[in-house]
């Protein structure tokens, strides 16, 4: 009898043992509830799974209301209906919530929805009439063929919803903008007739990996494909930690990074990185976005020919540097706000024209001079080159770091505190980028004097060396 009951008792262990193997984490539940189209989700396994986040944020709020957990509950409450930063019982009782389940935030196109699970039906279809009735007088309509909802306002202020059963749960559906009505009728078709999030198979297998109660999907355009990582917080610190695979089979970070002396002369933003193949054409495709907002037509279409060929013949190591401005009299041009300037090492990189210099764009020994808000130069050494607005140095000798591999990146925020705070009322009067400011010394000042530097660290990832592995930090230092 006792081997027969020690039998039973083993046989039962290997059944629930083997049952949390095969468990379903509730991120990937929550991926199921997404379409596999959408531009980003937040992709939460409860109604508490912010709790983290939503600690800093409190701190955030009482040094900054506008960034802090009370504006995001405002915030979230119109956009998506309800406070997913940490909705109370008495907010989820009379929405007609459950506290338990996957649930996800969803951002597709221009609109912003929530899918949320229902323990009440009558409270849920209550509450839906509620939010749509802010903007208009809720009206029936078809959401999509054969998906029934409602609609109220217009325009930007265009809300839809709807109560659909989705995954074998009644699900109370929240969107708002321009596409509301695409995104509430995605959600309520993902699994039937939109392919889910979790259908993808390289995405599902990172959320499956992914640690913690909330993941955060961002939907790559080339060279990236996507990335999954997991948020996390404290009272003093905001965390994501997670994977950005590339597009193709060519690897996003290569070889040690620039040395720390790249970053010497503290920069309010320095990067230092090891770039792959992938990284380098990343560094291009910002370069293009940028030069195209930027340059009139013609400079622009000068630039990206050479640029394309800088990115390139890049060997690796780079750095991006962007000194603090002069806040007071800074450009008027948000797109020039910052100084900057990129440079690499490199082989084979010629600055030889393919085409005749146009108004604006002039060459000596050292490079290209294009005119704009604030001259921007294209410049090549013997080994190394660079891009930026700093037309008067020369080119500054880069060398790879020594036994270093992560690459990182820092935002001074300490510094930036420090220059917002010498702002005054009548620095204010010196144009966009000091108003701007001295606004911000206004509405976030205590909030910047509290904030360590922002950071961040890369790597080649475990087990998949062509994506990288990324850990970005907000510390608060009281």
């Amino acid at each position: 009898m006792i081997r027969r009951q020690a039998a039973r008792c083993a046989c039962a262990i290997a059944t629930v043992l083997s049952s949390a193997a095969l468990a379903t984490p509730a991120s990937l539940k929550a991926a199921r509830l997404v379409p596999a189209g959408a531009d980003a989700a937040l992709l939460l396994d409860s109604a508490e799974a912010l709790a983290g986040p939503r600690a800093f944020f409190v701190e955030t709020g009482k040094l900054a209301p506008i960034a802090g957990a009370d504006e995001i509950a405002r915030l979230l409450r119109r956009t998506v209906g309800h406070d997913a930063l940490a909705p109370t019982a008495e907010e989820s009782q009379r929405l007609g919530l459950s506290g338990k389940g996957p649930r996800a935030l969803v951002v597709w196109g221009h609109a912003l929805g929530a899918t949320l699970p229902v323990a009440s039906l009558s409270a849920a279809r209550a509450a839906l009439d509620r939010w749509l009735a802010e903007v208009g007088s809720p009206q029936t309509a078809k959401l999509a063929p054969g998906v029934p909802g409602k609609l109220a306002g217009r325009g930007q202020h265009l809300r839809a919803g709807a109560i659909a059963r989705v995954a074998g749960v009644d699900r109370l559906l929240f969107a708002s903008g321009p596409e509301a009505q695409r995104l509430a009728a995605g959600l309520a078709q993902v699994g039937r007739k939109r392919r889910p999030l979790s259908g993808k198979p390289d995405i599902a297998a990172e959320v499956k990996r992914a640690a913690g109660p909330a993941v955060l999907y961002l939907h790559g355009e080339p060279p990236l494909r996507a990335a999954v990582l997991s948020l996390t917080g404290t009272s003093a610190l905001l965390a994501l930690d997670g994977i950005v695979l590339p597009l193709a089979s060519e690897p996003l970070l290569a070889g040690p990074p620039a040395s720390e002396a790249a970053c010497e002369g503290a920069p309010l933003v320095c990067a230092r990185a090891g770039l792959g193949a992938a990284g380098r054409q990343l560094v291009f495709t910002l370069a293009q976005r940028w030069a195209l907002l930027a340059l009139p037509k013609a400079r622009a279409d000068f630039l990206l020919p050479l640029a394309a060929r800088f990115a390139k013949a890049l060997e690796g190591p780079v750095a991006l540097r962007s000194p603090l401005p002069d806040l007071a009299s800074g450009s008027a041009d948000p797109i020039f706000a910052l100084p900057f300037t990129l440079s690499g090492l490199a082989r084979g990189f010629s600055l030889e024209p393919r085409a005749a210099l146009p108004a604006g764009v002039t060459k000596d020994a050292s490079g290209f001079t294009i005119e704009a808000a604030r001259a921007l130069c294209l410049r090549a050494g013997s080994k190394v080159a660079s891009l930026g607005d700093d037309c008067d140095a020369p080119v500054a000798p880069l060398l790879p770091a020594d036994g270093e591999t992560d690459s990182v990146a820092s935002f001074d925020t300490p510094a930036l505190s420090r220059a917002v705070s010498r702002l005054s009322p009548l620095s204010a009067l010196g144009g966009s980028l000091a108003a701007g400011a001295y606004t911000a010394k206004l509405l976030a000042g205590r909030l910047l004097a509290a904030s360590g530097p922002l950071t961040a660290r890369a790597r080649p990832a475990p087990g998949n060396p062509k994506a990288a592995w990324v850990e970005l930090r907000w510390p608060l230092l009281h």
